[in-house]
């Protein structure tokens, strides 16, 4: 066995969120919506992605769950606090169903959405009864993923003497929350919880997906030994102010996302420094500094890397506020040793002069400076990308941004298909000497009328989820 990854303490902290397959994800959202409240959980959200095969779902064969009897297992186990009445409700909805099963682990029952994924509820013992409530949803949050193994002892291994995950009273690896990471010999050959998501990025086809989001304390220590270990790994991604992240394949090629809190400054420059104290013009993970720091020692999230987009900005425009920020979270440094923050400057080329190498660096990298109050109204900005200003395809020569994420118009488009947020029912023009469409219209005008004439016939085409065009 290789190195043990150097932890104290389960070295994943807590399950982030839920990546799940579906052939119409907002069918499959509407779905869950009304029969368990939310299609996401209480403590976080299920993100239905779409898949690209109409049946493509998480479960997998085993002979062990009923032993010696094959069975389509389950991946993921929903814990609820309404099991009697949520089970009544799905069976006079005619929901496939397994019968409710009752042991000192709890209350359970399996179920089959429209899919075809297969999912587990539980209600532990301990857990007081609750009605079905409106607007409340049913599933409080995921307990325990459920993965296919060719050699389970040795999958377990790998968890708990590779990655320094704790075993609990079962022998099943766990998260420092109390997650379960369960192993069982899968019947097919290679087959994993791994799903492909419909979508083009540039020549591929389509994006392999885990089900999972796992978060830990330290990303780039974890990356470096898992390389350092031999492991499959992809590279880190940066995703902003949604952290940083890479994917880790376990021996049987089930994919783990590792994810990282990344928290993000950001200054309001609408408020008048003269007018406005430092604490009222900054920002931090969206909220004023002292909510944050309470927020901090309470919570179970590691917010360790503090990331200040355009710092020689705020340099030049406002030392004195920058100077007291960065002191008032030293200090909290000092007298909370067990929240170190990690100070991660980046400079902001300004793109008011169409500098080539400014604007890739926005573009390409996803690094821009936006005052905390554009990002609470969800902007969305165009921008030119000059590597490939002389590009026949007007596609190639802009991408559309909203906060951290950039996309290519086919793209925004599919988001805007997919009807999963709101954000994609709207493009801000804004017309003023910071716009940089502002500038597109004088440098490649042609790239603009495209693009407008592109959303114009997205809306004649699909008027339910029409564009908004504001200038």
């Amino acid at each position: 066995m290789s190195k043990m990854l150097q932890t104290t303490t389960s070295a994943f902290n807590k399950f982030i969120c839920l990546y799940l397959p579906a052939y119409d994800p907002p069918a499959l959202a509407n779905w869950y919506k009304e029969h368990f409240n939310s299609p996401g959980t209480r403590e976080y959200g299920v993100f239905w992605e779409k898949a690209n095969e109409e049946g493509a779902t998480c479960n997998f064969m085993t002979d062990e769950y009923i032993p010696g009897k094959p069975y389509e297992m389950f991946a993921v186990r929903f814990e609820t606090d309404c099991i009697e009445a949520l089970y009544e409700r799905l069976s006079n909805a005619g929901v496939p169903l397994e019968p409710m099963h009752s042991d000192h682990e709890g209350i359970t029952f399996v179920f089959t959405d429209p899919q075809g994924n297969k999912f587990q509820v539980r209600q532990q013992p301990e857990t007081k009864t609750q009605a079905l409530r409106d607007g409340v949803p049913a599933l409080i949050r995921a307990s325990a993923l459920f993965f296919p193994a060719s050699d389970p002892e040795a999958t377990r291994k790998w968890y708990s003497e590779l990655l320094g995950l704790v075993l609990n009273a079962s022998g099943w690896p766990m998260t420092r929350n109390g997650e379960e990471i369960c192993f069982y010999r899968s019947l097919i050959p290679g087959q994993t919880t791994n799903f492909h998501k419909n979508v083009v990025m540039g020549d591929r086809p389509s994006t392999l997906y885990s089900i999972i989001n796992v978060a830990v304390d330290d990303l780039g220590e974890m990356h470096k030994q898992m390389l350092e270990q031999g492991q499959k790994v992809e590279g880190i991604s940066d995703r902003g102010g949604c952290g940083r992240q890479f994917q880790l394949y376990d021996p049987d090629g089930n994919m783990l996302d590792i994810w990282e809190t990344q928290t993000m400054i950001g200054k309001d420059f609408k408020l008048d420094s003269g007018a406005y104290n430092w604490k009222q013009q900054y920002k931090i993970a969206g909220e004023d500094i002292d909510t944050f720091l309470a927020r901090v020692t309470k919570s179970d999230l590691y917010h360790r890397r503090i990331v200040i987009p355009g710092y020689n900005v705020l340099q030049k425009l406002d030392p004195e506020g920058l100077e007291s920020l960065l002191e008032t979270l030293h200090q909290f440094s000092l007298e909370h040793p067990q929240h170190p923050f990690e100070f991660i400057k980046r400079d902001w080329s300004p793109i008011d002069a169409i500098e080539p190498t400014a604007m890739e660096h926005v573009a390409d990298n996803r690094e821009i400076f936006i005052p905390h109050t554009e990002r609470a109204e969800g902007v969305i900005k165009i921008y030119g990308r000059p590597r490939f200003k002389d590009s026949p395809n007007w596609k190639d020569r802009i991408v559309l941004m909203i906060p951290f994420f950039v996309f290519d118009i086919d793209t925004f488009f599919t988001k805007a298909l997919e009807g999963r947020h709101e954000m994609f029912r709207q493009v801000k023009i804004i017309n003023d000497d910071a716009s940089v469409l502002w500038y597109l219209r004088k440098i490649d005008p042609d790239a603009v009328r495209e693009l407008k004439l592109a959303m114009e016939q997205f809306n004649q085409e699909y008027p339910e989820h029409a564009i908004e065009l504001i200038e």
